[in-house]
């Protein structure tokens, strides 16, 4: 790592003047190995650490990404927002939002002096549709422009500073709770008659709607948020206690309910295994204090054209988290039924439960839907029909073996990463790196204006949403 130290430069803007600028310049990075690119990426967050992590009120102000505009290779959208995350942690902790990560990430072109020999318009356009993703979500594209390198230069930094300065500003006016297991009220105290029930799902599957509809039908005043876009707005889980509503059943009564809200493992900010460890912790940790688990509810969404390649995974990465001897206290629900105008959603559900579901449904776990316009009282059955089998185990006198990943942390001490459900992750991860590693060969090809190749691009974007 090479340092350039700027002490107050006077062309910085008044209110920058008198601080210390740190710029660093790193190893180029080699997305045709993205396994040692990832190594790079841990091993200049350690030597950064090392280096200038002593200074306490040091700040990652952000992460500068330089793509050569006459090359075909396009970045892939991990690799910047995977710096930031490594870069961010070892400087401020692991705690910091995904949102401002990414919003930390400058995607620079350059060598655009370049173009009197080659038309860079479809360089452009494949950068930019590469980088989508991450310009949704915060992430700035800029040009160093071939005219005043210099002076756009400057004016990037200064773009890095002032966004840096705006998250500093809203991080010391409000700072939310952390949702973290280890400092969870709810967990510190537990009961061992507490009845837990999950509800988990892809991002926008309806897990936030679903809980919120169980609280109205209960009248009460508690509510979760609920995302009104594609953007996940749950990112940690919450658990939601509820009392006085077990009287009816003679071996529970008196027990407490608590639903816990989870985030999708899709979650538009938030790192999949970064979910998968807050969704585990927090099981182990209930697990730990011998609280019930009444059953989990996994969230469908009925009206997806097709069973996506992110539906798969997400249901895949859910079953071993659960593992076989659980399936019995599944209960998949499917929601979105009022999207059904026009369309044949009873065969989709068919689909579901004759191939993708089948292998659980075999397991003993049971499919509900969320009845359009009477939500309410659908969520209400569907953890009604959970305690009637709480309270049938007991009157047997046996309890809930729990799930596989709580089982596995807790009795057979295992660490996350040997788990059934880390190793699957990891997996479709490889597989996933795998397939964005081909396609970026083919859209280097298909840039050049091979047909042949664009057709197979074409073909492969389709195979990997599907």
């Amino acid at each position: 790592l090479q340092a350039i130290i700027i002490d107050g430069s006077h062309r910085f803007k008044e209110k920058h003047r008198g601080r210390r600028i740190v710029l660093i310049d790193t190893p180029a990075l080699d997305e045709g190995d993205l396994k040692t690119t990832f190594m790079i990426i841990g091993s200049i967050a350690k030597g950064f650490k090392a280096s200038y992590g002593k200074f306490k009120k040091m700040a990652l102000g952000g992460v500068v990404y330089l793509q050569d505009i006459s090359s075909d290779r396009v970045i892939q959208p991990q690799l910047p927002a995977a710096t930031v995350s490594k870069l961010n942690k070892e400087l401020e902790g692991p705690n910091a939002s995904a949102e401002a990560l990414v919003e930390k990430t400058v995607l620079v072109t350059t060598k655009w002096s370049r173009q009197d020999e080659r038309d860079f318009s479809k360089h452009h356009e494949a950068h930019e549709k590469r980088w989508e993703s991450l310009k949704k979500i915060g992430a700035k594209i800029e040009r160093l422009d071939s005219k005043d390198e210099v002076e756009r230069a400057w004016q990037i930094v200064e773009g890095v500073l002032e966004r840096a300065d705006s998250q500093a500003l809203q991080d010391s006016k409000s700072k939310p709770a952390s949702q973290n297991w280890k400092n969870d009220p709810l967990l510190q105290s537990a009961l061992t008659t507490d009845i837990v029930i999950p509800v988990m799902g892809a991002t926008s599957a309806g897990k936030s709607s679903f809980i919120n509809s169980f609280l109205s039908h209960l009248e009460l005043a508690k509510r979760v948020q609920v995302g009104e876009n594609l953007v996940s707005c749950t990112t940690e889980l919450e658990p939601i206690v509820v009392e006085g509503q077990t009287n009816h059943w003679r071996r529970i009564r008196g027990h407490r309910i608590v639903i816990v809200d989870t985030p999708g493992f899709d979650d538009t900010y938030a790192e999949d295994f970064v979910i998968l460890q807050r969704i585990a912790k927090w099981l182990e940790k209930s697990y730990r204090k011998k609280m019930v688990l009444g059953g989990v509810i996994f969230l469908h969404d009925i009206s997806q054209d097709r069973f996506s390649g992110t539906a798969r995974r997400n249901f895949e990465l859910f079953k071993h988290l659960c593992g076989d001897s659980a399936f019995g206290q599944v209960v998949l629900v499917t929601s979105k039924w009022g999207r059904a105008v026009g369309r044949n959603l009873e065969k989709r559900e068919q689909e579901l439960k004759t191939d993708h579901w089948k292998t659980m449904l075999e397991g003993g776990a049971r499919v509900e839907r969320l009845v359009a316009g009477d939500e309410e009282a659908s969520a209400w059955g569907v953890v009604r029909s959970i305690l009637d089998t709480v309270e049938a185990r007991a009157i047997q006198q046996t309890r809930s073996e729990g799930l596989q990943i709580q089982r596995e942390l807790v009795n057979r001490h295992k660490f996350l990463p040997q788990t059934h459900a880390a190793r699957e992750l990891r997996t479709q991860l490889q597989q996933m790196l795998e397939a964005q590693t081909e396609m970026l060969a083919l859209e280097a090809d298909a840039v050049a204006g091979n047909a042949e190749v664009m057709a197979e691009l074409q073909e492969q974007e389709e195979k990997h949403d599907g």
